[in-house]
């Protein structure tokens, strides 16, 4: 199970908790402390929205945050993020 909180991303396995969150000197973590959203895709990528740093997209396989800011990519027109949606192309 995944909880968002103010400090990260929580993953329970039912037996403990693996905390992720922000480290500003690692490329691969979390954008921001504050999470405000969160996405299972149909691939089992975890979208994480954020406060202040756009969207986290988590691949489970590599235990890796992937970024894209506001203006990268189209759709993403700001930095605060509230919620995703997923189409039936799995876009």
């Amino acid at each position: 199970m995944w909880f968002a909180t103010q400090d990260g991303l929580n993953l329970y396995d039912g037996y403990g908790i693996k905390v992720y969150t922000f480290y500003p000197d690692e490329e691969y973590s979390l954008s921001d402390f504050r999470i405000s959203c969160l996405m299972e895709d149909s691939r089992g990528f975890i979208w994480v929205g954020t406060v202040t740093g756009g969207v986290n997209v988590f691949d489970p396989v590599k235990e890796r945050f992937y970024h894209i800011k506001a203006g990268e990519t189209p759709g993403v027109q700001t930095n605060h993020i509230l919620s995703f949606k997923e189409d039936l192309e799995g876009n």
